[in-house]
């Protein structure tokens, strides 16, 4: 089964919004807006949004994991 770019971009989209979702349950105190602007100047963020990488196959918590070895902290 072939994938299509528009199919990929929804996985990433809905990834995006899992991530977020994550975050905002062990960060109650951040605002889906503040933790969506902090984590897309990242560099996983990009890689993400690349979708050559494959890591739009990845799940929320891989992703997140990526982003704190990144940057040294959750968000």
């Amino acid at each position: 089964m072939t994938i299509d770019k528009y199919g990929k971009w929804y996985c990433i989209n809905n990834l995006v919004a899992m991530v977020v979702e994550t975050i905002r349950y062990d960060k109650p105190d951040l605002t889906s807006d503040e933790i969506l602007d902090k984590s897309t100047k990242s560099k996983t963020y990009q890689l993400l949004c690349d979708i050559k990488t494959g890591l739009w196959t990845e799940g929320p918590d891989y992703i997140i994991d990526m982003y704190q070895k990144e940057t040294g902290n959750f968000i």
